[in-house]
């Protein structure tokens, strides 16, 4: 499965779990379930899980701070959507990168945005 789209069968989780994505066919689903448990990434057996919501909880912490700032009077909406645009891009080649992307961008956006 490592030359399959991680976006087709999974939701990364802040808290660091993996889920496999609702809606898919029966074979998908196996498929991604043996993917995650062959490669221990399962939330019971994953040793990974800290290490992604380590990874994630900085970004997320980012995320934050720009949403309290959009709610002040002075704030220009684009400049924070480009700094939050930075902040995605300087994620781009990390270690946890699909998991951080999936918990700083709605689930429409998770395959568009890589």
């Amino acid at each position: 499965m490592d030359q399959d789209d991680p976006d087709d069968f999974f939701h990364f989780v802040s808290d660091g779990t993996i889920r496999v994505k609702n809606g898919l066919a029966q074979n998908k689903v196996k498929r991604a379930e043996e993917t995650l448990r062959i490669f221990n990434l399962d939330q019971k057996h994953g040793q990974l899980r800290a290490r992604r919501k380590e990874a994630v909880r900085p970004f997320l912490e980012t995320a934050l701070a720009l949403l309290e700032l959009s709610e002040e009077e002075d704030c220009d909406p684009r400049k924070l959507c480009e700094f939050y645009c930075e902040v995605l891009s300087e994620a781009r080649g990390t270690e946890f990168y699909t998991a951080i992307r999936h918990s700083l961008l709605p689930e429409p956006l998770h395959k568009s945005i890589k």
